[in-house]
């Protein structure tokens, strides 16, 4: 099961604000989860959100999808995130005389947790986060 529009006890929270999703793509739930309140997940056309078993969207995050974002089980993205995999507008290079892309896919690893207030933007890669974790551990 999806809880949607979740609080948690004793977490920041926006009970009146509502969540919103705008989905004009596809969204893969791989498995039970929980998306809070307050959060805005925009989907564009063709775009894949793929969210994986045991996902937590907290409060007041912004999710962008206008390509592809994968968030592997059990990742938490917390209050005030936001994921954009897209720019909203063109980067120029000048000096190398190119256009950078719009939209860049976005993988965020099984056990990753994406604090407070941070913001993830396309082409980032979270694989390897939980070995990292296990070897400091």
């Amino acid at each position: 099961m999806v809880k949607f529009n979740y609080s948690a006890s004793g977490a920041p929270q926006n009970m009146s604000v509502q969540s919103e999703i705008l989905n004009q793509g596809t969204i893969i739930f791989n498995g039970g989860g929980m998306i809070g309140t307050g959060n805005k997940l925009r989907i564009g056309f063709g775009a894949v959100l793929e969210l994986g078993r045991g996902v937590k969207i907290t409060d007041a995050c912004n999710i962008s999808c206008f390509k592809k974002i994968v968030i592997g089980d059990n990742s938490w993205i917390v209050h005030r995130s936001q994921v954009m995999d897209t720019n909203f507008h063109f980067i120029a290079d000048f000096n190398r005389g190119e256009i950078l892309p719009l939209k860049k896919e976005i993988f965020i690893g099984k056990h990753c947790w994406i604090c407070n207030s941070s913001t993830i933007m396309g082409g980032v890669n979270f694989p390897i986060i939980r070995l990292l974790l296990a070897e400091v551990l």
